[in-house]
């Protein structure tokens, strides 16, 4: 049986997948994506594939409202530095 991570072991692997060289630039997901010509990084996470803007914006900022999505405001959708990402009503 495989071993259920910590909060803090899931949170230690979710951003060592981060590429955070460019501290006010653009935070790169390396890790797995989904989506044709736009990628968008994704990871496995309370039991499901959940994009990883997504988690960063709500670890930041808090709950994201029902109904709204996670905006790159880079226009790079594997950036997931939590000052280039709002919400907006989908």
């Amino acid at each position: 049986m495989a071993h259920k991570l910590t909060p803090d072991e899931r949170l230690t692997r979710l951003w060592a997948r981060i590429d955070r060289t460019s501290p006010d630039g653009c935070w790169l997901w390396t890790g797995g994506t989904v989506g044709g010509a736009e990628k968008y990084g994704v990871v496995r996470w309370d039991g499901e594939s959940q994009l990883v803007s997504r988690i960063v914006y709500a670890l930041e900022y808090g709950a994201i409202q029902v109904g709204c999505v996670v905006v790159h405001t880079c226009k790079n959708p594997l950036c997931v530095n939590p000052v280039h990402l709002s919400t907006a009503l989908s």
